[in-house]
């Protein structure tokens, strides 16, 4: 399994910021708490119900403004973001304060509350480094795990578990793959599913690739694994089906 990257010891871009905290919102704060980094967020009114008690202790400054305006994103440190979860109810305000928030941070990574695939991927070509995901499909994990990590392309759930799609383009020191045979790679938590080599042309097909090739620094792999064991109660059966309101 290839983990998300490592929050300790904390560093100044470990802060994450939430816009939006009806439902989703919340959880995500929760979720991305569980890996020991900072959270602000912003809402555009003092938020009066809290589905999850402890959020309000859980973050590290909370705003009360329009995370569309360039202050306002200032203000709760948008410039010393790793990611920013925007996840209001209206997907409006959602993109447009995606475009100021990439103004005010050309590298902070955006991950959008948004159904419009056509329109989400012609976002993800203007703004880069941009994720779309509409929550109706997708639980709390998947928007809070997509902040932690850069390389997950998508998300579903199979069986209890959460599973990633990571497209990870091979380093020096990714000892996990680095020199071995692909087929290797295949574990009970994790699945191949294209293999690239730095010297050839991208693959037509899917499957198209060699399992008994040596992977190598600058080799681009995708494959499947386990991001999150799903408990089976009915307490988070009834958590991860629910529709975000």
């Amino acid at each position: 399994m290839h983990p998300p990257a490592s929050t300790n010891p904390k560093k100044p871009q470990d802060l994450f910021l939430v816009c939006g905290l009806q439902s989703l919102g919340q959880h995500c704060v929760a979720v991305l708490k569980e890996y020991d980094v900072r959270v602000n967020a912003i809402d555009d009114v003092q938020p009066e119900h809290w589905e999850v008690q402890e959020v309000p202790i859980l973050l590290e400054k909370l705003i009360i403004g329009d995370c569309r305006q360039p202050s306002v994103l200032e203000q709760a440190g948008i410039s010393q973001c790793r990611s920013i979860l925007l996840v209001t109810r209206n997907e409006r305000i959602n993109i447009e304060a995606a475009f100021a928030a990439r103004r005010l941070n050309p590298h902070v990574r955006l991950i959008v509350r948004s159904d419009k695939q056509n329109f989400n991927k012609l976002l993800w070509e203007n703004l880069g480094n941009f994720v779309a995901f509409e929550p109706t499909h997708l639980s709390a994990h998947a928007f809070a795990l997509t902040a932690l990590g850069s390389e997950a392309i998508g998300y579903f759930t199979l069986e209890g578990q959460l599973l990633q799609v990571i497209k990870h383009q091979v380093q020096p020191k990714d000892s996990w793959c680095n020199g071995k045979p692909v087929h290797r790679l295949n574990l009970t938590t994790r699945r191949i599913l294209s293999h690239t080599p730095v010297s050839s042309d991208p693959l037509k097909e899917l499957f198209g690739w060699d399992p008994e090739a040596e992977v190598q620094v600058g080799d681009t792999l995708v494959y499947i694994d386990v991001a999150y064991d799903l408990a089976l109660s009915e307490q988070h059966q009834k958590y991860h089906s629910q529709r975000w309101q």
